[in-house]
C-alpha cells in the first residue's frame, strides 16, 4: 500500500469532503483520513492544537500524525496529476455551508438555548406560550425522527 501524506491547515466538513474525493474522475480506489485533525461541532474536522499527536496503536507501536496531516492510502503510489488532483479538492474544499442534517442539528441547539433562556426567565404569560409551543413540539419531533 502506499500512502501519500498532504498537509492543509483549514476546517473540513466531514459530510461533504467525502463525497468531493470520491467524484475525482479516474482516480484509483483510495481511503483518506484525516490524521492531523480532531472532531468538531456540526461534523467539522479541525487540526487539533499539538504539533504532533498519538492517534492509533497496533501490536504495541504508537502511530503519531503531524497537524493538520490528512493521508491518502492507494494501492500503488499516486501519479503527480494525480497528486495534484487531490491536493486541488482538498484545497477548493468550502467547509461552512451544512448539510440537511447538519442545518438541522443546529437549528435544533438554537431552539434548546431558546427554550432554556425562556424557562430560565421564568415561565411567561400567555403570549410567549405559542413560541414556547412550538420550540417543544418542533424539538420532540427532531427527537423522534420526524422531518421538521
Amino acid at each position: 500500500m502506499a500512502v501519500e501524506t498532504f498537509t492543509l491547515d483549514k476546517t473540513f466538513n466531514s459530510q461533504t469532503i467525502k463525497g468531493e474525493l470520491d467524484a475525482m474522475a479516474n482516480f484509483p480506489a483510495s481511503t483518506t483520513a484525516f490524521s492531523g485533525f480532531e472532531n468538531a461541532q456540526y461534523g467539522r474536522l479541525t487540526p487539533f492544537s499539538e504539533a504532533t499527536r498519538e492517534i492509533s496503536w497496533n501490536k504495541g507501536v504508537a502511530d503519531s500524525a503531524n497537524r493538520t496531516e490528512i493521508r491518502v492510502t492507494t494501492r500503488d503510489p499516486l501519479t503527480a496529476a494525480q497528486r495534484g488532483q487531490v491536493s486541488n479538492v482538498l484545497t477548493s474544499h468550502d467547509s461552512v455551508p451544512d448539510t440537511d442534517k447538519q442545518a438541522s442539528q443546529r437549528q435544533t441547539d438554537i431552539d434548546t438555548a431558546s427554550l432554556r433562556a425562556i424557562f430560565d426567565a421564568g415561565i411567561p404569560g400567555p403570549p410567549a406560550t405559542q413560541e414556547i409551543l412550538r420550540l417543544i413540539t418542533r424539538l420532540i419531533l427532531v427527537g423522534r425522527k420526524e422531518d421538521v
